[in-house]
């Protein structure tokens, strides 16, 4: 969707136009345009759809207000593994307004299929999308820029499981051990046999008339 008039990328945005604009970009992405994926620690992400991205895009820009140029494409890995082909790509892509405003982002994607072709294509459609979100998303809040952060709006915990109990049986068999715990006689202290204390004594009595003085 790039113009094709010649001016496009000088043209000034008006006072009401630009605050408009701004404050429209600041407003945070409301839950109903936020879509959910499984994360990394039993987490659930949340993210933004390409298609309502450049919905967004529009409604503020205006349809013929900004434009989005792929910067470069390239394919990172091509590989065919048990006859399956799983091939990744990387896309840098530029989102241009119609004052000459600007900003860049690299975007990746994957993708595994039968066909070479298929896998290849698949792949860069979805790098150059990622790429065009990620590019958005730098113009302000409205367009995604909260979700990367980790917060409870953009990253939320999967409600842990409670921990079952165990059953009664064992339930009884740990009662009984805590019982008997308790129920133990404290531990004595070893006694010394008579004749072993009679030599102690004895070895004190010898040491303590070596040492005494008339």
């Amino acid at each position: 969707m790039e113009a094709n008039n010649g001016i496009f990328g000088a043209v000034p945005y008006s006072q009401e136009e630009y605050e408009m604009m701004s404050n429209s970009l600041m407003v945070p992405l409301p839950e109903e345009d936020k879509s959910e994926r499984p994360g990394p620690s039993n987490t659930r992400l949340k993210y933004l759809e390409s298609w309502k991205a450049i919905e967004i895009a529009n409604r503020i820009f205006g349809f013929n207000g900004w434009s989005s140029k792929i910067i470069s494409v390239n394919t990172e890995f091509c590989e065919n593994v048990n006859n399956r082909w799983r091939v990744a790509s990387s896309a840098t892509v530029r989102i241009i307004l119609k004052d000459g405003t600007f900003h860049d982002d690299v975007g990746f994607g994957t993708k595994d299929d039968n066909n070479k072709g298929i896998a290849l294509e698949n792949s860069r459609k979805e790098a150059v999308s990622d790429a065009r979100k990620r590019a958005l998303r730098v113009f302000g809040n409205a367009l995604g820029n909260k979700l990367y952060d980790r917060d409870p709006n953009g990253l939320k915990k999967a409600k842990p499981q409670q921990q079952s109990m165990p059953p009664p049986q064992q339930q009884q068999q740990q009662q009984q051990q805590q019982q008997q715990q308790q129920q133990r006689p404290p531990q004595q202290q070893q006694s010394i046999p008579p004749q072993q204390y009679q030599q102690q004594q004895q070895q004190q009595q010898q040491m303590a008339d070596e040492f005494s003085f008339d």
